[in-house]
């Protein structure tokens, strides 16, 4: 017997309240499914293990927290290029950033010159075929900017037309 279709939620009245936001973010991390699984190759993390993974960014000092996110172009399926396997790890810091927030953190991605370095590289251990992405910084937020102003769809969606 094949899973149900996931089917898209209800747009919702009213945002949920703050309190919601982490088991709603949590909810949705952990229900994501890859539409094609046969590209995933073994081993994956197992239930415990996920666990583990998801409570650690519950248990963050209140103090920042500085993380290397790096992707390896070398192991798993050879068949997926270097390419997918960065916008992959870009919807994996995209969670985390997104999970940070849900726990009332603050966050930031940066990159520079630092991550291109042998001094970085020799540091972390990377090795030949591991690719330093960026830093993912958290913790407890201490003063805003404030928002600042998004850019609308139509500033960067185009649309093909014959």
């Amino acid at each position: 017997m094949s899973a149900p279709l996931q089917t898209r939620p209800a747009l919702q009245d009213s945002p949920p309240a703050e309190n919601e936001f982490p088991a709603i973010a949590l909810t949705l991390m952990q229900s994501r499914q890859t539409v094609l699984p046969k590209r995933l190759a073994a081993p994956g993390p197992d239930e415990r293990e996920l666990e583990a993974i998801l409570a650690s960014a519950g248990t963050a000092p209140r103090a920042p927290c500085l993380l290397l996110v790096t992707v390896d172009g070398l192991c798993g399926d050879p068949q997926i290029d270097l390419m997918e396997r960065t916008v992959a790890t870009g919807c994996a810091i995209q969670n985390m950033l997104l999970m940070a927030t849900a726990l009332g953190y603050g966050s930031a991605l940066t990159s520079g010159k630092a991550l291109k370095s042998a001094h970085l590289r020799t540091l972390f251990g990377l090795k030949d075929g591991e690719h330093a992405l960026c830093f993912l910084s958290i913790g407890t937020a201490g003063a805003s900017k404030g928002h600042r102003l998004r850019p609308q769809p139509a500033d960067y969606v185009r649309t093909l037309s014959n």
